[in-house]
């Protein structure tokens, strides 16, 4: 009864379980190689020693096959630009484990189950990483 009935919270639920069942997932045994320098980033059709390494976390997150496609899902659904590159930003991004998501994911669940959103009859969202504000 202390869940929120709204679908943000169980969408979060959703991430939650996907999260749970990646921990100890292969691809995320050894840590990305390093962007090349001066750069600090990779285009799609540079070499780069990270790429069956990054297929194989983009296909494990659900963001298909196609690591160009694939790429720009992933930095979509994280609120970067979705350019298909692989700068610093992203490649951090690459670097969360899916165990360290799902504490991220926990902690927003009780963040929401304690947020008073069903007690007034209109309300304001503001998503901070995502820049956007709902009302």
């Amino acid at each position: 009864q202390a869940a929120p009935a709204l679908p943000q919270y169980e969408r979060l639920r959703e991430a939650l379980a996907r999260y749970r069942a990646l921990a100890g997932h292969e691809a995320w045994q050894q840590s990305l190689p390093p962007l090349p320098s001066p750069a600090r980033k990779v285009e799609p059709d540079q070499p780069w020693a990270g790429w069956p390494l990054l297929q194989a976390r983009l296909a494990a997150l659900g963001d298909g096959t196609d690591t160009a496609t694939a790429l720009q899902a992933f930095q979509q659904r994280h609120g970067l630009e979705p350019d298909g590159v692989i700068g610093r930003a992203t490649w951090a991004a690459l670097q969360v484990t899916p165990a360290e998501r799902a504490r991220q994911l926990e902690l927003a669940l009780e963040r929401v189950r304690w947020t008073p959103l069903l007690q007034g009859p209109r309300m304001i969202v503001v998503n901070i990483p995502e820049f956007v504000l709902r009302a």
